[in-house]
């Protein structure tokens, strides 16, 4: 889906309904001036585990849904970087 970010540009975006947590590239958390912290945590898949560097949206707009403070793991390596041929 496109969602609306918080710098007014439009990014693509997978949902996956059974996920636990949303993923956010690097070069995104940068460019919307995302403060990202170390969490301490795991963040532990199919493919294994990777530290957690975590970082909040302050909000997603979805057509005339607003999501507020969408909490997302950053840099999460092996993430696509593109969703079928689009680039997030």
């Amino acid at each position: 889906v496109q969602a609306t970010l918080p710098d007014g540009s439009v990014g693509q975006f997978l949902i996956d309904t059974g996920a636990d947590t949303s993923v956010l590239s690097e070069d995104a958390a940068k460019r919307l001036g995302l403060s990202v912290e170390d969490t301490g945590h795991q963040l532990t898949g199919l493919a294994g585990a990777t530290p957690m560097r975590r970082a909040v949206i302050p909000e997603l707009r979805l057509g005339e849904a607003v999501i507020p403070e969408v909490e997302v793991a950053v840099g999460v390596p092996g993430v696509a970087t593109k969703l079928g041929g689009i680039p997030q």
